[in-house]
């Protein structure tokens, strides 16, 4: 792994993935856009228990919503036009620095809007019994744990 190699002892280091809205939100019409911009936060939410304990790494995401690129030149009139908040890509690229510098974060999703941020798995986290309900969050988090962080799975050769 790059982040591994040359690296000290005590070194931070960060992984720092790229998402969307469309990663947690509906962009109707972007149907495989939106499906990749999922597997990213599916990545995220796997790999952050195992990759700080195996490799050293922290791993978070950022999930920016309009950016004023190219990509938005269908949209870009009406957004500006309802004054909704419009990010730069340079809005996106300080987000970036400050979730990958931060080495007390590890396995956030952050929302970017109109250049803040928001961590958007703390409010899912802390709202999912409500969601879900007690009975269920409660099995899910035993669930959870009997998972752990996926360093003591085996599986058989001959299944995979």
């Amino acid at each position: 792994m790059y982040l591994k190699q040359g690296a000290q002892a005590n070194e931070d280091k960060s992984l720092v993935l790229v998402s969307s809205t469309a990663g947690f939100k509906e962009t109707p019409g972007l149907f495989v856009y939106q499906a990749s911009k999922h597997g990213v936060l599916g990545l995220l939410r796997s790999l952050r228990l195992y990759l700080p304990k195996t490799h050293g790494v922290r791993v978070n995401a950022i999930c920016p919503w309009m950016t004023d690129t190219v990509m938005v030149d269908g949209i870009r009139d009406n957004w500006v036009k309802e004054r909704l908040p419009v990010n730069t890509p340079a809005d996106v690229g300080r987000i970036m620095i400050e979730v990958g510098v931060r080495s007390e974060w590890n396995g956030r999703a952050v929302f970017v809007e109109g250049g803040r941020g928001w961590d958007i798995d703390e409010g899912i986290d802390r709202t999912e019994p409500l969601w879900l309900g007690e009975e269920v969050s409660k099995t899910l988090a035993r669930g959870q744990e009997v998972l752990g962080d996926g360093r003591d799975w085996t599986t058989p050769d001959s299944k995979y």
